[in-house]
């Protein structure tokens, strides 16, 4: 694991001590830019805190105190 943030992951492969293959995943392979990731990490974040005060606040308005 080269990043945990974009979930950057290398492998490399040998054979009788010799690289035969290296292969490279992401776990989000359009976020390659480890600041877009963190801004992409901060975003979701914010959404669910977002989404969660309104469903809250929808449940409160409904049932009421």
């Amino acid at each position: 694991m080269q990043n945990i943030i974009t979930g950057k992951l290398e492998c490399t492969f040998f054979k009788n001590n010799e690289q035969i293959k290296q292969q490279e995943q992401t776990l989000l392979p359009f976020i390659k830019d480890p600041k877009r990731a963190v801004l992409f990490f901060t975003a979701s974040v914010l959404a669910g805190y977002l989404g969660g005060y309104l469903t809250f606040a929808l449940i409160d308005l409904v049932v009421g105190k």
